[in-house]
């Protein structure tokens, strides 16, 4: 078997979502106060610019949120400008799932 193109894949935590942590681990630690991390994924190595996932509408930026997670969070165009890229560079958008935030 041949190699094909060689891909890599790099998550850009692009918001948070501060949840009650109970609906997160099925009934354990109601009560106590969890940040997850939102992420998009740049796929570097096709012939195209694809990114999977774009994000919220309204991106927190803040020392907590950033503590919580334990990393930076990025806006949207941030978050691409580490790889040299704006948003009209990105050829192929796919979501994976539709919420009504992002």
């Amino acid at each position: 078997m041949g190699k094909g193109p060689l891909y890599k894949i790099h998550p850009i935590v692009v918001g948070t979502k501060v949840f009650d942590k109970g609906m997160m681990t099925y009934q354990h630690d109601y009560g106590k106060e969890y940040v997850i991390p939102i992420y998009s994924w740049l796929i570097e190595g096709a012939d195209k610019v694809i990114l999977i996932d774009t994000g919220l509408l309204e991106v927190i930026q803040s020392e907590f949120r950033e503590n919580a997670i334990g990393g930076k969070i990025y806006k949207f165009e941030e978050g691409l400008a580490k790889w040299e890229l704006s948003p009209k560079d990105v050829d192929i958008v796919i979501h994976t799932h539709l919420h009504n935030d992002h």
